[in-house]
């Protein structure tokens, strides 16, 4: 905000409602209530363009319908896993051994 810049609305109560400008409730409710005519700053908001609607595209069968395969892709073993897993294990068993029998 510099010297000497308007500052918005929502910011400044200095000031004047113009058509199109951005008038806040309160503001058009304070007005009402004093007995001003506020139809011009309500039927002045702009209004939002009508988005396109997007045509649907109709899909070509190429494939009869009934039973199809795909083809599978190969799965590899994650070798450090197994390997990680495996040494886990051992340890939950050496955890699990009562403490007389680890004497």
């Amino acid at each position: 905000y510099m010297v000497g810049v308007q500052l918005p609305p929502h910011f400044s109560p200095f000031t004047k409602d113009k058509p199109g400008d951005y008038v806040p409730m309160e503001r058009l409710e304070e007005l009402r209530s004093i007995g001003q005519d506020v139809s011009a700053l309500v039927a002045s908001e702009p209004a939002l363009p009508p988005k396109p609607k997007a045509k649907k595209v109709k899909k070509v069968e190429d494939e009869p319908k009934g039973m199809r395969a795909a083809l599978g892709k190969m799965h590899k073993k994650n070798k450090q896993l197994e390997v990680n897993q495996q040494h886990a294990e051992v340890k939950m068993r050496e955890i699990m051994i009562p403490k007389k029998h680890k004497r």
